[in-house]
Formats: C-alpha cells, structure tokens, sequence
C-alpha cells in the first residue's frame, strides 16, 4: 500500500491556483502512507494543486549504512528523475525530515554543483511551505484548519526532528499551530535517542532509551503542569520513539492539520 494507491491522491489537480510538486520519499510513501494522505488533503484545502512524484529512494537509508556508492546512485537517479519531473521549478515538498535534510545537505557531496543547487533552492518542509503559503496569500488559516475540530483539546507537545532543526526552522510550524489556537509545548533536547536506524538496532536499544529520557520526562513535566498533551513529531524515527517511550499514539503535523479539515 503506497500514497499512490489512493486514486484521489495520484492525479493531478486541475483546479486553478499555485501547483507544487510533492515527493513520495519513501519512508512516508511505504510506511506511513496515510501521512502522505493527509499532506495532499492539507494542500489542496490551502488551495494549491498537487502534483505527486514517484516513489524513489534519495539515499538516505544507505548513506546511514555508510553505503556512499549506492547512495550516490540513488541520489543521481532521484535528481535525473526530478530535472524532467520538474522541468518547471515548481516547489518540491517534502514530508520526512530527514529526506529533506540529505536533498538541502548531503546531496551537496553527492551530486554535481548545479543539479545540487537546482534540488536545494526549489525543496521545502511541507508544513512551512503550507503556512507561508496561506500567508503569501493573506488568507486566515483558521479558516481552512479549525481547532474546534479537534476533540482531545488545544494542548501539544512537539518535538522537532533533528535533521529539520540543522535545515530549516521548526518555529515555523509551531507558530503555524499557535496562531490556529494550539498551546504548544516544544521539546528542548535534540535528539529523541533513535538516531535514524540506530535504535532499532539490538546492540543499541539501551543507548537509545538512555538518551530518550529527558525527552520524557519534559512530555511527563508538561502533562504534570498543564494536564494532557496531543504528543507530535515530524520524523518517522521520533514518532516511533515516542510512541515506544510513553505508549500514546504521536501524530506528525500534517496529520494533526489533517484532523482540522
């Protein structure tokens, strides 16, 4: 099951209004595609059109197997894919973290100057494309994501993805969730311990607990202070962490957004 199995999401808008491309990486398009679901719901409720690419590894998972030759491989194939795929520049948006960080970082040493700089001016987090968006076009986003459908209340706890806090600026997206009337709660630790494939790993686990327990116990002190929090991450191994660390389902941002529609 990927985001292209659903119907709705793999053809074009033919509405008029601003027309982005979205990357099916490969982490949300075979593990979470419900997310990406929700990404493109989100989107067209702004009033953008939605174009969705393949489904193509970036390199990411390789090249944290300090797999260089592979993940150079994916990375010129995914490049080669998107200079006709995106022959145009419209906006590339990207769901996972991490992916975003090796197109705007790691693809640097990977790829050819200019195809480097064509990817890295033209690719954003999709949340913060979404809330300059309804900016740029000085539309409320309380009237596109309502707050009051959200039965568990306006209290979250959010914790930002490494690799996003050294690409771009997690305060966008909290803000965004501000000014729609949530009473954010934000994590000061930088990594939730899984560290991309290395809590998974058996040799590791315990490592990656240790290093997860300050970040509990600042969800734990923001519930002992101000009652229940609607726990978010943005990145697929901070979701899991999470969920794993403190039993309570984690939505990442598009899916809390999707909940407002």
């Amino acid at each position: 099951m990927d985001i292209c199995a659903n119907e709705v999401a793999e053809k074009p808008d033919t509405q008029p209004g601003r027309e982005v491309l979205v990357l099916a990486d490969v982490f949300t398009n075979y593990g979470a595609p419900e997310r990406g679901r929700d990404a493109i719901r989100c989107l067209r409720a702004a009033g953008v059109r939605v174009r969705l690419t393949k489904s193509l590894p970036d390199g990411r998972a390789a090249l944290s197997q300090g797999m260089i030759e592979t993940a150079s491989a994916q990375a010129e194939a995914l490049s080669n894919y998107l200079a006709v795929e995106n022959s145009a520049g419209r906006p590339l948006l990207v769901v996972e973290p991490s992916v975003l960080a090796m197109i705007l970082r790691e693809y640097r040493k990977l790829l050819p100057a200019e195809p480097f700089v064509k990817l890295r001016n033209s690719t954003l987090d999709l949340v913060q494309f979404l809330a300059r968006h309804l900016a740029q076009q000085g539309i409320d986003p309380r009237a596109v994501f309502d707050i009051r459908k959200f039965a568990p209340g306006p209290r979250v706890f959010c914790h930002a993805h490494c690799q996003q806090r050294a690409v771009s600026d997690p305060s966008i997206t909290v803000e965004f969730l501000r000014r729609l009337g949530f009473e954010v709660a934000c994590s000061q630790v930088e990594c939730c311990g899984m560290a991309g494939s290395f809590g998974y790993k058996k040799d590791f686990y315990d490592v990656s607990q240790a290093v997860s327990e300050e970040l509990v116990e600042q969800w734990k002190a923001a519930e002992s202070a101000m009652g229940p929090h609607t726990l978010l991450a943005s990145g697929v191994s901070c979701i899991e962490q999470l969920q794993g660390a403190t039993g309570r389902a984690v939505l990442h941002p598009v899916e809390l957004l999707a909940k407002l529609l």
